[in-house]
């Protein structure tokens, strides 16, 4: 899929972007803001395209291409988010900030992804959970 190419990109070039723009407060902040942006945007991409994604029986073709598809989301989601939680733990908290925002709101994402019902590899569906569990319990953290 087109959005879960996009997101594997998004990953390459967002810490490549932050790496060098460190050095630099201002123009960190600035690729943040943009950074956070275009997680915004994947993950209502994301939420569309799994929205319209026609239902399938379990054992079917359809189904098996939904797995292969959910499982290539959820890897390029979970590297994502574990890579920018890597980054910011060394950024100072207001630069931080929008890209927490940012990354809990793929929660939505995840959340159906994680659902029994929805098609993923077996052995997937573990880290499916972990990677929701991790985003709630962020997101419970920033509000509180």
């Amino acid at each position: 899929d087109a959005a879960v190419e996009a997101g594997a990109v998004l990953r390459r070039r967002a810490i490549g972007a932050l790496r060098r723009s460190a050095p630099v407060r201002t123009l960190q902040l600035g690729v943040v803001q943009g950074l956070a942006q275009a997680i915004r945007m994947l993950a209502a991409k994301l939420e569309l395209m799994l929205a319209e994604r026609p239902a399938a029986e379990a054992g079917s073709r359809a189904w098996a291409a939904s797995e292969a598809a959910n499982g290539a989301t959820l890897t390029v989601l979970k590297a994502l988010r574990e890579d920018l939680v890597a980054e910011m733990s060394g950024m100072a908290e207001a630069a931080a900030a929008p890209l927490r925002v940012a990354v809990g709101g793929l929660a939505p994402v995840v959340t159906t992804l994680a659902n029994p019902a929805t098609p993923l590899p077996d052995a997937l569906r573990e880290a499916g959970a972990k990677v929701l569990k991790q985003l709630l319990r962020s997101g419970m953290i920033e509000e509180g």
